[in-house]
């Protein structure tokens, strides 16, 4: 993911445009489509280091039978997002997920060689620059 997408998603959690909810909701998709990513996380198992603070956050063991499917794992950590009664904390765990990405899946990693670029438009990036101008 370019440092460019990065900036506009720390000008949504920012902005005063958006309500505490559709940054929620924002977050959640950004979570679910990396979760959901096979070009990420090849094999189930490795998402185990991603998700795991999630629920360490949540004061939630991250159970075995959440990582044999995907759906399920984006299912809890999007309970988990839903129930942060602060968006302080909810921009915590944003943090987070940007670290993550950084330190695992920047150019400068091997983790990166098996993402490919999108080369379709991101409805969601296209909406943002449209909201964000208004």
């Amino acid at each position: 993911m370019e440092i460019k997408t990065f900036n506009l998603y720390e000008t949504v959690f920012d902005s005063k445009r958006f309500s505490t909810h559709e940054k929620k909701l924002f977050f959640i998709g950004i979570v679910s489509d990396f979760i959901l990513s096979k070009d990420i996380f090849p094999k189930n198992s490795e998402l185990r280091v991603y998700a795991e603070p999630y629920f360490q956050f949540n004061n939630t063991e991250l159970r075995e039978y959440l990582l044999e499917s995907r759906t399920t794992l984006v299912a809890r950590i999007t309970k988990i997002i839903l129930t942060t009664s602060d968006f302080d904390s909810c921009y915590m765990l944003f943090e987070y997920h940007k670290n993550y990405l950084i330190e695992n899946c920047s150019p400068s990693t091997n983790a990166s060689e098996n993402i490919t670029p999108h080369k379709e438009v991101n409805i969601l990036d296209e909406l943002l620059k449209v909201r964000l101008k208004k």
